[in-house]
């Protein structure tokens, strides 16, 4: 479960930082490549979200009793978000 919320916080910063390189117009995998150049740093690529069953419904067993956890909370839902803002590029590229 550790892991698996671990692992959906770093997607979420990956995915976040997409969107924040497509604002500033850098290109998100320069960014990533010179961020691990770092011995101790390890950004992970972003994509459509994250997949299979662990990873998406782990972090909820943490958070689902408590107040707190809106870290936890707000990675779900950056990882929740991101296939829609996957699938609306092509339609924006279009018009």
């Amino acid at each position: 479960m550790r892991e698996n919320t671990s692992r959906d916080v770093g997607i979420a910063f990956a995915n976040e930082l997409a969107q924040v390189c497509k604002e500033l117009h850098v290109d998100v995998n320069d960014v990533i490549k010179l961020a691990n150049r770092h011995p101790r740093v390890n950004v992970l690529n972003p994509g459509p979200g994250v997949g299979g069953h662990c990873i998406p419904i782990d972090p909820w067993f943490l958070v689902e009793s408590t107040k707190t956890g809106e870290f936890i909370r707000l990675a779900r839902k950056l990882n929740n978000d991101r296939p829609l803002i996957i699938a609306e590029k092509p339609l924006q590229s279009q018009y």
